[in-house]
């Protein structure tokens, strides 16, 4: 946050760890198959990226929580996650 000038925001969405065992066994089978791994973060290492006041409420949640669509809510949550911030 400290490169962005005042006022600026930032938004951080990466893959989940600890969310999905589903996705967590497609990724471990991707990282095998020879492609450049992905390491997927757990909600704690997304968050200790921004500057905790600077985050935007409600903060670092599961992607599809941030902003619902209207309707029944999704029946879980997805393996992605993130939240924005806003440089004071």
């Amino acid at each position: 946050m400290s490169a962005l000038a005042p006022g600026s925001r930032l938004c951080v969405n990466d893959g989940a760890r600890g969310v999905d065992p589903v996705s967590e066994r497609a990724q471990e089978a991707y990282d095998d198959s020879g492609a450049v791994p992905y390491n997927p973060r757990t909600v704690e290492e997304t968050t200790s990226i921004f500057d905790v006041p600077h985050l935007v409420g409600p903060g670092v949640l599961p992607a599809h929580r941030w902003c619902p669509e209207p309707g029944p809510p999704a029946p879980k949550d997805v393996a992605e996650h993130g939240g924005p911030a806003r440089k004071r």
